[in-house]
C-alpha cells in the first residue's frame, strides 16, 4: 500500500502553476497598493517606478499594465511642468508628447503644450527682433518662421516676417541698381568705381555672383595699376609708401611674383634707410663713431643706396679722423707728447697723408728724442754730483719738451741746493 506521505504527481504538476499565480498575484497587489499609495501623494515618481518593476516582473498583467501606463504618464506630466517652471520648454514639450502619445484626448495635456509653444514662439520672436535691430536679417527670419512652427499665424512672428521680407526686397532692388551701376563703371574701366558699386551690391544681395566676379576683376586691375605705383616709389627712393602698395597688391594678387620680390626689397631698404637716418642724427651731434658703425651695417643691408651710405660713411670716417686730430693736437697743448703722437699714428695707420699728421709725428718724436736724451745727461751729472750740469741738461730737455716727466720741479730743487 502506497505511503499517504506520497503525492500523485499529476496533482503537483497542475497545482504548481497556480500557487505561482497566487503568489504573483499577491506581490502584485502589494505593489499596486504601494503605488497607488505613493500616487495618492502625488508621488508620481515612486508610483511609476514601483509599477514598473511589478511590469518587468509579470510582463501582460492587465491590472498592472493599466498601473504602469497611468502612472508613466502622471509622471512624465510632472516632469514636464517642472521643465516649464525651470523656463526649459523645449524638454517640457518632449514630455508633454510623450503624454500625449499614452493619452491623446487628454484636454490638460493640450493645454500646457500650447502654453509651452507660446513660450518658445514668444522667445523666439524677441530673438528675431533683437537679431532684426543688430542688422542679422537673415537670423531674424529664421527666427520669426521658428515661432510660426510654434503658433501659426502668431501676429507678431507674422509682422516680422512682413517686415523682414520688405527689408530684402528693398535691398535686392539696391543691389540691382548698384549692380548696373559697376557694370556701367567697368565699360568705362573705372575700376575704382567698379569696385565700390559691386561693394554695394553684394553688401545688399549676396546671392549675385556676377557681382563679386566682376569686383574680383576690377580689384585685380586695380592691384595691377597699383603694382606699377610700387615700382615708380621704390625707383625714387620712397621705400616705406613703396611697401604699403606692394603689400597692398599681395593681398590682391596673393601669388604675384614681382610683389613678393618688391616686398623683400622694399622691407630691406625700409630698414637700412631706417639705420641711415640715426645714422645722420649721429653725425648732426657729432657722434662720429656711432655713425660710422651705423652706416657699414646699413652698407651691408641696402643694394640702392650704397652709393649714398658709402658718401656718408666717408664723410663720417673724416669727421672722426679731423675729431681724433683735433684730440692729438689738444694733447699736445697739455705737453702729453707721447698720447699725442700715439693718437696721430693711429690716424695715419687709418688715413694716411691727413693733414700734417706725418710732420707733427715727426716733430714730437724728435723733440721726445731730444728730452730723453738731455734728461739722461741730467741724471748723469746729478750722479756725478755736478749739479749745475745736471740743471743744463734738465733745462735743454724741458727746452724742447716742456714739463717733461716733473723735470721744472728737479730743476728748481737742485737751483735751491746750489744757492745754499
Amino acid at each position: 500500500m502506497p505511503s499517504k506521505s506520497r503525492r500523485n504527481p499529476r496533482w503537483s504538476r497542475a497545482l504548481a502553476p497556480l500557487l505561482l499565480c497566487l503568489a504573483a498575484c499577491s506581490s502584485h497587489g502589494e505593489a499596486l497598493a504601494k503605488a497607488r499609495a505613493f500616487a495618492a501623494k502625488a508621488n508620481y515618481y515612486q508610483a511609476y517606478h514601483i509599477v514598473a518593476e511589478a511590469r518587468a516582473a509579470s510582463p501582460g498583467d492587465p491590472e498592472v499594465e493599466q498601473a504602469y501606463w497611468e502612472y508613466r504618464a502622471r509622471h512624465l506630466f510632472e516632469q514636464a511642468r517642472r521643465a516649464i517652471y525651470d523656463d526649459d520648454e523645449r524638454t517640457a514639450l518632449r514630455y508633454l508628447e510623450m503624454v500625449r502619445a499614452i493619452e491623446p484626448g487628454n484636454a490638460g495635456v493640450e493645454i500646457w503644450i500650447d502654453r509651452a509653444k507660446a513660450k518658445l514662439a514668444h522667445d523666439a520672436v524677441q530673438a528675431a527682433d533683437i537679431a532684426q535691430g543688430e542688422g542679422d536679417l537673415k537670423g531674424a527670419l529664421e527666427r520669426y518662421h521658428e515661432a510660426l512652427a510654434y503658433v501659426p499665424q502668431m501676429p507678431a512672428a507674422l509682422e516680422g516676417v512682413q517686415k523682414v521680407s520688405e527689408v530684402f526686397a528693398a535691398r535686392r532692388q539696391k543691389a540691382q541698381e548698384q549692380f548696373l551701376e559697376g557694370m556701367r563703371a567697368q565699360a568705362e574701366q573705372l575700376y575704382p568705381r567698379t569696385d565700390y558699386h559691386m561693394g554695394i551690391a553684394l553688401a545688399n544681395d549676396p546671392a549675385i555672383l556676377e557681382a563679386k566676379e566682376r569686383q574680383t576683376l576690377a580689384q585685380r586691375k586695380l592691384a595691377e595699376e597699383r603694382l606699377v605705383l610700387a615700382r615708380a616709389m621704390e625707383k625714387e627712393g620712397l621705400y616705406p609708401a613703396a611697401l604699403r602698395e606692394y603689400r597692398a597688391v599681395l593681398e590682391v594678387l596673393v601669388d604675384d611674383k614681382d610683389a613678393k620680390e618688391g616686398i623683400a626689397r622694399a622691407e630691406r631698404e625700409t630698414a637700412a634707410g631706417e639705420i641711415i637716418q640715426k645714422a645722420e642724427n649721429h653725425l648732426f651731434r657729432g657722434q662720429h663713431t656711432q655713425a660710422r658703425e651705423l652706416l657699414e651695417e646699413a652698407y651691408q643691408r641696402t643694394v640702392a643706396e650704397r652709393t649714398r651710405v658709402a658718401e656718408l660713411l666717408t664723410l663720417a670716417k673724416e669727421r672722426e679722423i679731423e675729431q681724433r686730430y683735433t684730440q692729438a693736437k689738444d694733447l699736445e697743448l697739455q705737453r702729453r707728447y707721447e698720447d699725442a703722437v700715439a693718437g696721430l699714428k693711429a690716424i695715419e695707420a687709418d688715413l694716411p697723408g691727413f693733414k700734417d699728421v706725418r710732420a707733427r709725428i715727426s716733430e714730437l718724436s724728435a723733440a721726445i728724442e731730444l728730452a730723453v736724451k738731455a734728461k739722461a745727461r741730467g741724471e748723469e751729472a746729478e750722479a756725478r754730483g755736478d749739479l749745475k750740469a745736471a740743471i743744463d741738461a734738465y733745462t735743454e730737455a724741458l727746452l724742447v719738451y716742456p714739463r717733461y716727466q716733473g723735470l721744472d720741479a728737479r730743476v728748481r730743487d737742485l737751483r735751491a741746493r746750489l744757492q745754499q
